[in-house]
């Protein structure tokens, strides 16, 4: 009956023994191992990493008065997080945290820079290339296949409406005469297109078969699905 007593009374006491001997060593003052980032501005957030830390953070000015902010700590007591205030002045800061065992002042300098958080990069838009020409060789061939096709259709029309005018001119000779101005227009028209051919074709016949070859600009080899001479 004794021995029972005994153990009744000594079991309560070993149990609160080690339980103030676990809250003693669990309860440990805190240390900060990093901060980041080290340069922000006005409003962006900061973190603090560490061990045993609060949510208690201060900000040490080189004239020695302290910013104290109340930030948010995780569940493991390892990250701080709070934001700088928005009417803190630019300048180099101390950090320090103040956890359940006392305050842990980093070597870190936090950088307050002026101005506020940095914005998202934005992307920058390209141009549409599609159908376009990439190059100054697939320039030329697109503007000398469209030049000769404009002056193409300008002599047709021009021979259409000559032919037009001379058909209901009635024996009127001003309207004749102006239609066969235009026939000739046309026909000096179309050896001028022939002409700039030639001078084209005798220079490099290249220039004339969609194949640019200068300088500095590489080979430009035809294409048939997208050839704009064909």
């Amino acid at each position: 009956m004794t021995n029972y007593k005994i153990i009744h009374f000594t079991l309560p006491v070993v149990f609160g023994f080690f339980l103030s001997w676990n809250l003693v060593v669990a309860a440990a003052p805190p240390i900060i191992t990093g901060v980041n980032p080290t340069n922000a501005g006005p409003g962006q957030q900061i973190e603090i990493y560490g061990t045993d830390l609060g949510s208690d953070v201060g900000l040490g000015a080189s004239a020695g008065n302290v910013i104290n902010i109340k930030g948010s700590v995780n569940l493991q007591l390892t990250v701080v997080t709070f934001e700088v205030p928005l009417n803190l002045s630019p300048g180099s800061y101390s950090v320090s945290v103040t956890g359940n065992e006392g305050i842990s002042t980093t070597t870190q300098t936090l950088t307050i820079k002026a101005g506020g958080a940095p914005l998202p990069v934005q992307p920058v838009p390209t141009p549409p290339t599609q159908g376009l020409p990439t190059d100054l060789g697939q320039l030329i061939q697109q503007i000398f296949a469209w030049s000769l096709g404009i002056l193409g259709i300008s002599v047709f029309v021009m021979f259409f409406y000559s032919g037009f005018l001379w058909l209901t001119a009635a024996g009127n000779t001003s309207k004749i005469g102006e239609a066969k101005t235009h026939m000739t227009n046309a026909v000096f028209g179309a050896i001028l297109l022939l002409s700039s051919y030639l001078i084209l074709y005798t220079i490099n016949p290249d220039f004339v078969k969609c194949t640019i070859n200068l300088p500095g600009l590489g080979t430009q080899q035809p294409n048939s699905s997208s050839n704009p001479c064909k």
